[in-house]
């Protein structure tokens, strides 16, 4: 059984906020040195699901908890997933694997000009 993700409403706008952008920071310090890869925030990305191939980078146990709904875990994709005319957007909890990830599949150099990861991940998706 999954679920979707899910966190408690905290008590007031001041501390929700507060704790997005120290996620923000953690996920930016966490992806630094993947300069050449380009990220999505999860505004952006809520409401388009239909049209975005998003990849779970995250192991099974994670996804057993919380999931991004018709995401496709990463052991899933392949390149006929990949060569779709469409973004592919890649998550995890706060960005490191799913950057590492896409760092992986530009280096392979067929697919970076479609790729992004969501900054801040799951955890950013749920603040949203």
């Amino acid at each position: 059984f999954i679920k979707e993700a899910f966190v408690p409403k905290p008590k007031s706008n001041e501390v929700n906020n507060g704790r997005y952008y120290r996620l923000l920071k953690l996920c930016a310090d966490v992806t630094e040195h993947y300069t050449n890869l380009r990220s999505i925030g999860a505004r952006d990305v809520q409401g388009e699901t239909g049209s975005l191939l998003l990849v779970d980078c995250r192991s099974a146990a994670e996804r057993a908890v919380s999931i991004i709904p018709g995401s496709v875990p990463v052991s899933q994709i392949t390149d006929a997933d990949l060569s779709q005319p469409r973004m592919v957007v890649a998550y995890c909890c706060i960005g490191a694997r799913a950057s590492a990830w896409c760092n992986q599949q530009t280096n392979q150099g067929m697919w970076g000009f479609k790729l992004r990861y969501l900054i801040g991940g799951i955890a950013a998706w749920v603040h949203q």
